[in-house]
Formats: structure tokens, sequence, C-alpha cells
């Protein structure tokens, strides 16, 4: 993983960053935790085969038997709430 500040200045409903802690998933993913603070730019690499997809895929709320912790902008995102995060600040505008 790779990530960096921001230079650019972005209107932000608080000052809460996002994070996962502890996220896993089957036997693909596996305790995965980091932290994004509010305006960070965070991107994610690696070989083929090594479980980018399945991270973006729980973050956007579309795998079921997800275990550990998402929070957007400071708040619980619970794995059922699918619709919901699919829409939130993970999600394209």
């Amino acid at each position: 993983m790779y990530s960096r500040q921001s230079r650019r200045r972005v209107a932000r409903r608080d000052h809460h960053g996002s994070s996962l802690r502890g996220l896993s998933w089957t036997n693909r993913l596996k305790d995965i935790s980091l932290t994004a603070s509010a305006g960070e730019i965070v991107g994610l690499g690696g070989l083929d085969g090594q479980g980018q997809r399945e991270l973006l895929l729980a973050l956007f709320g579309a795998l079921s038997g997800l275990t550990g912790e998402i929070r957007i902008e400071g708040r619980p995102s619970p794995s059922a709430a699918r619709g919901r995060r699919k829409a939130s600040e993970w999600g394209w505008r």
C-alpha cells in the first residue's frame, strides 16, 4: 500500500478519517487493518491474485460473511448496510 497527503483542499463534513480493523473474509482476506486520515489518498497494489479485488468488494459491501470493523468518517459501517456503504464516501460520486 502507498499513501500520501493530498495538497488539494476538499470540502468535508467533519475531520474524521476512515479505517478498517481486523477485516477478514473466508481464506482470502485475513486480519486487514488500515487507517486513512481525512484528505489522505491511499493506493492499493500487488501481484495478481493477492486479494485486491476482494478488499475493494469488501469496502463496497459486496461480500457477505465479513468479520471486522469498517468505519467511514469515524462512524461504524455494518456489513448489513451494503446499499448505504456503496453510496457512501468510499463509492464513486
